[in-house]
């Protein structure tokens, strides 16, 4: 279950409360769990595989995260509680648990979409001043993967381990790119991770092959030092295809590649290391795979969605959870549902 919404203060609505609430005890999760015994059978699978040596550093040497086991349940936490306020036209500002803005990347190659951030975004939106449509500037805490409900992480206001500065152009409707910087020092790690990002998006649909096509990429300057040696920046990238066919349905199709240590950004964790974990969209990962997203519209504000994904290049990892996933759902789109077109806007 997904849900996101903004409670108004004014007409205009620049002023007000903004919230994202899902159900997933993970950072990167919004269903209840993972067929085949959830994290349970998943760990235990793995450990099978493991040396003894490996089995001492995944289970003894370093402690699990607290929650690290909690997969299932399908209980709604609030992940996102933020006001929002516009004081002048074009610039906002947001302060508490907020979303990570992507800009035109997606969240194969930065963070899951159903992640979360204590702290506060500046964001200027004044293309005729400034040239950009947008710059945003943003200070926050980036972790606790294991808890998603905002009031449980409320103490992070006060702590920073995340900022970023990001640009985004529109050349009409149909190009747009953007590009960002991002610092941040996840626990355990002794080093600050310096990544860059950039993205293009085109809507191509006069073509009649596709209708878009979106490239987005990644570079992580930093080389971190570790008692097993260095863990080397990396790269990596994916590409979306979209095509629909008469309104009738319409498909995503794509590839990715993540590097192998994307996991760095999880922090110092011995099970992300050994495990080949991450913080991307858990469609993605680690290692070089292609998806297939279909919808199909059902009605007016309801479609059925779904998702496959497989890999075809492993990393030298021991296993990967999500090697091949397969997922469904129904999307319903409240504002369309119960407003015309004319006043969906």
């Amino acid at each position: 279950m997904i849900a996101d919404g903004k409670f108004k203060f004014d007409e205009q609505g620049r002023y007000g409360v903004g919230f994202h609430l899902s159900s997933g005890r993970y950072f990167n999760w919004s269903y209840a769990d993972f067929i085949g015994g959830g994290m349970h059978q998943f760990m235990a699978n793995a450990s099978a595989k493991l040396s003894p040596q490996l089995n001492y550093y995944l289970n003894d040497y370093s402690p699990v995260p607290d929650g690290f086991y909690n997969s299932g349940g399908g209980q709604v936490y609030l992940r996102q509680l933020f006001l929002t306020a516009e004081p002048i036209r074009g610039i906002t500002a947001e302060f508490g648990g907020i979303g990570i803005n992507h800009g035109v990347n997606t969240e194969a190659t930065s963070y899951d979409d159903d992640g979360y951030m204590s702290g506060e975004r500046i964001t200027i939106k004044r293309p005729k001043r400034i040239w950009l449509s947008e710059v945003s500037y943003t200070r926050s805490y980036l972790g606790d993967w294991y808890t998603p409900n905002f009031f449980a992480r409320g103490q992070r206001l006060s702590k920073s381990n995340y900022w970023q500065v990001l640009g985004r152009k529109d050349f009409g409707k149909r190009i747009a790119v953007s590009a960002d910087y991002t610092l941040t020092t996840p626990d355990r790690v002794p080093v600050a991770l310096k990544t860059t990002r950039e993205a293009i998006f085109a809507d191509v649909h006069r073509s009649k092959v596709i209708d878009s096509a979106r490239f987005e990429a990644y570079q992580r300057i930093t080389t971190v030092p570790s008692l097993t040696g260095p863990i080397y920046g990396g790269n990596g990238y994916a590409l979306t295809l979209t095509r629909s066919f008469k309104k009738r349905f319409s498909i995503d199709a794509g590839i990715a590649d993540i590097d192998e240590n994307y996991f760095i950004y999880l922090g110092g964790s011995t099970q992300a290391i050994i495990l080949g974990l991450a913080v991307n969209g858990d469609q993605y990962g680690l290692g070089k795979r292609y998806f297939v997203r279909p919808t199909i519209p059902l009605a007016r504000g309801v479609s059925l969605v779904g998702n496959f994904n497989h890999i075809y290049s492993t990393v030298p990892t021991i296993d990967i959870w999500n090697a091949q996933a397969l997922s469904a759902g129904v999307v319903f789109d409240l504002k369309k549902g119960l407003f015309s077109k004319s006043q969906v806007h």
